[in-house]
C-alpha cells in the first residue's frame, strides 16, 4: 500500500519538544494501567504491555535526539533516526483502539461536552495542557472500559488486540484473520470495521476496505482514523476527487495532521493541483523533517512546477535514505533530463535499470536523453521497447511522435500523437505537436481544432495564440488572425516572427501601413528573413516604392535559392538590380548566405528556446527551433 495513507494517530494538538512526548507518554500510561481489568487473555496482555514499553523505550531514544539538536538551536531530528514521532503515536492510538479507546481529541468538542465533575483535574506538574489533557485520556478511558471497550463479546476483544499486535508486526494476513473473527464474533463494531479496513490497504485489497470503512464510517461519523484510510482506499482506487473529499473532512476535524497532510498532497498531485500539492507536503515536512515519502513526492511536485532545482534537492536526500530505490533514481532522472543534465540522467538510468529492469519509464526517459543528444535512431530503438512493455504510456507515445516528427515521418507521428491524445484528453503539449503536423500536412482545419482546443486548457499561451493567428491566415481568416497575433505580441513582444505574420495579415486586410510598420521592425530584430523580405517587397509595391520592392524581393529570392552573395557575378539584370543593392547584399552576408541565412522558425517556436521539445505528462511545452529548411518553406510560404 502507498505509505501515505492516513493512518496516523497524531493528536489535534500538535505541539513541540516535551509536550509532544508527555502526551505519548500520558498515553501509554492509561493504556498500561487499565490492561489488567480490559483484556482477559494473558498472552494478550503480555504482549500489549511489551509493545507499550517498547514504545517507551523508543521515546526516550527519540527524546534524547531531539533534546541534542534544540541545544544546538536546531530542531529538525537527524534523518538516519530509526524512529519517527508520527509511527509511534500511530502505534500507541492502534494499541488504544484495539481496547475500544480513542485517544483523538476535538477541542472544540471537548468546549461542548465539558461538565462540572467532582474529580476535578489534579493540578498540572509540569505542563497544564499536557496534565488537563491526560486528564481528560484517562476519564473517557474509565467511562469506555465498563462496556469492556464497547465490545459485547470478550473473545471478540481478544481477538481484535491479537490482530492489532500482528498488525504493527506486519504480519497482514495474520491479522486479517483474528479481525474476520472478531467480525464474526461482534458484527458492526466501528474500531474492528476500521482496523480491518486499514489492514487491507496494506494488503493492496482497497475494495474490501472501502466496504469496511464506509460501514465504519457510517457507524461512527467523523472519525479521523476512518477518514484517513477511507481516503486512501478511495484514492488507490482512482476516486481522487472522492479521496479528496475525505481528507479534506480529516484536516478539519484534526488539523495540521502528518498524514493527512502528505496523503492529501499526493492526491492534489494526481489532481494536477501542483501548488495545493505543494502546500501540504511543505506543512508536513514541518511537522515531521526528512519523511521520506514526503521528499519522494514532493520532489515530484517540483517537478511538475518546473522547479528542476527544488526537485533534485528533495530527491537526493530521498536517494540517500533509500539508495536501492529504483523509483527514485527513476523520478531523479527525469529531473536531470528536464535540466539538461543528460550525463546525470544516463547514469541514475543505468543505476535504475540494474535494480529494476521490467520499467517501461526508464527506457522512454533513456529514449528522450538519446533524442536530445541527436542518437535518433537510438532513441527510437528505446522509447519502441518503452510502449512494448508499455503500450498505452502516454508520455512514450508523445515523446515517440514527437521524434518521428523530427524525422519527418509525419503520418507515423500523427498516429502517436492521437493515440496519446486519446489516452489522456486536453493534453496541452500533445495538442500543440498534433497541431504542429496537421499544419505540415496542410490539415489547416484540424489545426485549427487542435489549438482551440489547447487554448482552452491554457488560456493565453503566446505560442498557441501566434500558431492558431498563422493557420487563421493560411485559412484566410484574416481578422481573428490580427486579433490572435495582437493578443501574442502582447504577452511576448519583440517578435520578429510575430511582427513579420502579423505584418502579411494587415497587408491581407489592406493596411498597408501599418504592414510596413511591422515588417520593418521585423527586418531590424532579425534581418535577412526571406519570409519578412517577401511580405515587405510586396507591401512596397502596393505602396508604389518600385526600387525598395525590387531590393527587398531579389534578396529574398537569392536567400531562398541559398545563394552566397560573394560569389554573385555581376552583369546587368533583367530587373535593373543595382550594383549598390550587390554591395549592400555582400557586405551583410560577409560570412557567406550558406552558414548566415537565419532559418525561419516553426510557427510554434519562440525566438530564443534551442531546447528540444519533448516532455513528459508533467512538463511545460518547449518550443523547437531546428526545423529542416524544406518544412520552413512549407510553413510560411504567403498564400
Amino acid at each position: 500500500m502507498d505509505r501515505t495513507q492516513g493512518d496516523s494517530a497524531s493528536t489535534s494538538r500538535t505541539v513541540s519538544g516535551d509536550d509532544v512526548f508527555s502526551q505519548i507518554m500520558g498515553d501509554i500510561d492509561t493504556i498500561a494501567s487499565v490492561l489488567d481489568s480490559v483484556v482477559d487473555a494473558p498472552k494478550e496482555r503480555l504482549a500489549l504491555k511489551e509493545q507499550l514499553s517498547g514504545f517507551k523505550n523508543q521515546i526516550g531514544v527519540l527524546e534524547t535526539h531531539v533534546k541534542k539538536k534544540l541545544g544546538t538551536k536546531s530542531d529538525s531530528r537527524p534523518s538516519s533516526l530509526d524512529v519517527s514521532l508520527t509511527s509511534l503515536q500511530r502505534n500507541v492510538d492502534l494499541v488504544s483502539r484495539s481496547l475500544g479507546i480513542d485517544p483523538l481529541w476535538n477541542s472544540s468538542e471537548d468546549s461542548r461536552n465539558r461538565k462540572v465533575v467532582a474529580d476535578e483535574p489534579p493540578a498540572p506538574k509540569e505542563s497544564p495542557v499536557v496534565s488537563l489533557y491526560c486528564w481528560r485520556f484517562k476519564l473517557k478511558a474509565k467511562k469506555l472500559l465498563r462496556a469492556p471497550a464497547g465490545c459485547k463479546n470478550i473473545r471478540a476483544f481478544s481477538l481484535r488486540s491479537r490482530g492489532v499486535i500482528k498488525f504493527m508486526m506486519k504480519d497482514y494476513p495474520g491479522a486479517l484473520a483474528d479481525l474476520n473473527k472478531a467480525d464474526s464474533l461482534d458484527p458492526n463494531n466501528s474500531f474492528i470495521l476500521q482496523l480491518r479496513g486499514d489492514v487491507k490497504c496494506w494488503m493492496n485489497d482497497y475494495e474490501g476496505a472501502l466496504n469496511d470503512l464506509s460501514r465504519a464510517n457510517r457507524l461512527r461519523p467523523d472519525d479521523t482514523f476512518t477518514l484517513r484510510a477511507l481516503g486512501a482506499a478511495k484514492s488507490a482506487l482512482g476516486d481522487r476527487r472522492g479521496a479528496l473529499q475525505v481528507l479534506n473532512a480529516a484536516n478539519r476535524l484534526q488539523p495540521n495532521d502528518m498524514w493527512t497532510l502528505r496523503l492529501r498532497g499526493r492526491v492534489k498531485r494526481y489532481l494536477h493541483d501542483y501548488a495545493g500539492a505543494l502546500v501540504d507536503l511543505d506543512a508536513a515536512d514541518r511537522i515531521e523533517p526528512n519523511d521520506l515519502d514526503v521528499l519522494r513526492v514532493r520532489g515530484v511536485v517540483k517537478f511538475n512546477l518546473c522547479d528542476f532545482e527544488g526537485a533534485l534537492i528533495d530527491l537526493n536526500k530521498a536517494h540517500r535514505m533509500e539508495p536501492k530505490s529504483s523509483s527514485i533514481l527513476r523520478y531523479r532522472a527525469d529531473v536531470q533530463l528536464r535540466a539538461g543534465k543528460l550525463d546525470q540522467a544516463l547514469i541514475d538510468v543505468k543505476k535504475a535499470m540494474e535494480l529494476d529492469s521490467t520499467s517501461g519509464s526508464l527506457y522512454r526517459i533513456r529514449g528522450e536523453v538519446k533524442f536530445q543528444m541527436k542518437e535518433f535512431p537510438a532513441a527510437l530503438a528505446d522509447l519502441n521497447k518503452a510502449l512494448e512493455m508499455q503500450p498505452d504510456d502516454v508520455c512514450g507515445l508523445r515523446a515517440r511522435g514527437e521524434l518521428l516528427y523530427e524525422m519527418g515521418d509525419y503520418e507515423e507521428a500523427l498516429t502517436d500523437l492521437q493515440a496519446a491524445d486519446r489516452a489522456m484528453r486536453n493534453h496541452e503539449n500533445t495538442l500543440k505537436i498534433l497541431a504542429k503536423i496537421k499544419y505540415l500536412l496542410n490539415d489547416y482545419k484540424g489545426a485549427l481544432v487542435a489549438l482551440n482546443r489547447a487554448d482552452k486548457v491554457e488560456p493565453n499561451n503566446h505560442v498557441t495564440l501566434r500558431a492558431r493567428g498563422n493557420v487563421k491566415r493560411k485559412l484566410g481568416n484574416y481578422k481573428d488572425a490580427l486579433r490572435d497575433l495582437n493578443r501574442a505580441n502582447e504577452l511576448s513582444p519583440q517578435s520578429s516572427w510575430i511582427l513579420g505574420v502579423r505584418g502579411d495579415v494587415k497587408r491581407k486586410l489592406g493596411d498597408l501601413h501599418g504592414a510596413l510598420a511591422d515588417l520593418n521592425s521585423a527586418d531590424d530584430l532579425e534581418p535577412n528573413n526571406n519570409f519578412t523580405l517577401r511580405v515587405r517587397g510586396k507591401v512596397k509595391k502596393l505602396l508604389g516604392d518600385e526600387e525598395g520592392a525590387l531590393n527587398d524581393l531579389t534578396l529574398a529570392e537569392l536567400i531562398e535559392n541559398g545563394t552566397n552573395i560573394d560569389d554573385v557575378d555581376f552583369k546587368p539584370p533583367r530587373r535593373r538590380t543595382s550594383r549598390r543593392l550587390l554591395e549592400t547584399l555582400s557586405e551583410r552576408n560577409q560570412r557567406s548566405t550558406q552558414t548566415s541565412i537565419r532559418e525561419i522558425p516553426s510557427e510554434f517556436d519562440s525566438n530564443t528556446d534551442t531546447r528540444s521539445s519533448v516532455k513528459t505528462l508533467s512538463s511545460e511545452f518547449e518550443p523547437r527551433s531546428d526545423v529542416s529548411s524544406v518544412v520552413v518553406a512549407d510553413a510560411f510560404r504567403s498564400s
